[in-house]
């Protein structure tokens, strides 16, 4: 026994564990088009017009071969069609786009290609992930498509 007013360490009967931490990544954005920059993909949002993330993967992110942006498209009065939100993955400083998403207010989504990918929605994430299977560039005879290997 030990004489009254010494401290006593208690020990549980569970040991503590540490709970691991979340692994945290560095978020670059690019002022150019305001995409999120990570590892393997450039991540495009507007939380003004839409909860949707647009993901693209790619081999070197740091370097954006395209131009991006979103623009609500439509009204929601209009009898024609239905109010969505446009995202335009374009060739920089050409009327040309490899791909581009349409975003409709009840959850549907639409895209439209020229070039070959690979296209995964994720509707709880609201996430939408796009591989583009070849690279196109604009030439003075018009445009050069190129297949990855």
């Amino acid at each position: 026994m030990l004489p009254k007013g010494t401290p006593t360490r208690r020990r549980s009967a569970t040991p503590k564990s540490r709970t691991p931490r979340k692994r945290r990544h560095l978020h670059l954005i690019d002022p150019a088009d305001g995409a999120e920059i990570l590892p393997d993909r450039r991540v495009y949002s507007d939380a003004q017009l839409t909860r949707w993330k647009i993901e693209l993967l790619m081999d070197d992110p740091d370097l954006p071969e395209y131009a991006a942006s979103f623009r609500a498209d439509g009204d929601a009065d209009a009898e024609e069609g239905e109010a969505c939100v446009v995202f335009t993955l374009s060739l920089p400083d050409t009327d040309l786009y490899p791909l581009q998403v349409r975003i409709f207010e009840n959850g549907e989504i639409e895209y439209e290609s020229h070039v070959p990918l690979i296209f995964r929605i994720q509707s709880r994430k609201k996430t939408i992930s796009v591989r583009l299977l070849a690279t196109v560039r604009a030439v003075a005879d018009g445009v050069a498509v190129t297949y990855k290997g």
